[in-house]
């Protein structure tokens, strides 16, 4: 019995082989700038095809959860809202000390977020 030729044992092997075999749909194979601009196009509309609808927009309603002291900077655990139906909890690191550009403090670029804060 003859052996098979092209066979792969490992997963790894084999996707780079099935990789390299094909040609993606949408990839770009030209040489010049109107090329470039004609193969965008094509790829924006279908791609904006295959996303579908976009959320719409949603205020933030930012939440302040906690505010810690972490010595040299303050911890905030807050949330947000980034669509209709999900919120997004994060943590917010920022400096007590006074950012020289603009004579600004940092904790003033927070008051948007800190105003909703739960004592």
């Amino acid at each position: 019995m003859k052996p098979m030729q092209n066979r792969n044992l490992s997963p790894y092997e084999g996707v780079w082989a099935w990789i390299h075999s094909e040609k993606p749909e949408l990839s770009f194979d030209g040489s010049t700038h109107e090329d470039y601009t004609r193969w965008r196009k094509g790829f924006k509309t279908k791609l904006i095809r295959l996303l579908g609808k976009t959320p719409e927009k949603v205020p933030l309603n930012p939440e302040t959860i906690e505010s810690v002291d972490m010595g040299g900077y303050t911890r905030e655990k807050v949330i947000f809202d980034s669509e209709r139906y999900n919120s997004v909890p994060a943590y917010l690191l920022s400096s007590q000390l006074t950012v020289t550009a603009g004579e600004r403090s940092m904790s003033a670029e927070l008051s948007k977020i800190r105003k909703n804060t739960i004592a």
